[in-house]
């Protein structure tokens, strides 16, 4: 996962939709790896790794992994993570 657990926990604690897209907007900028750019890096690879699992799993009828699998199962979990080109340092944070 690309969350760190203190942040997963400090989410959870969030009351209004207006701060959880704060929380969010943070979270991308402190994994830009290019913060100088207008593009997230990070962000976008990410994005396009998601998709394509989403694309597979649409393709093989849910069943890529020989069980019932949806985008947020274990493998979907972890394919954006173990092939994501950037490491997952934070700037300032380590979990």
């Amino acid at each position: 996962m690309i969350v760190l657990s203190s942040e997963k926990r400090l989410f959870e604690k969030l009351k209004t939709d207006t701060e959880r897209r704060k929380f969010i907007e943070i979270f991308w900028k402190r994994r830009d790896p290019n913060p100088e750019t207008s593009e997230d890096e990070f962000k976008e690879e990410f994005e396009k790794r998601k998709w394509e699992i989403l694309s597979i799993e649409e393709h093989s009828g849910g069943d890529r992994v020989g069980k019932s699998s949806q985008h947020l199962n274990e493998g979907g979990r972890t394919y954006p993570e173990v092939v994501s080109p950037y490491d997952h340092q934070i700037k300032g944070k380590t979990d």
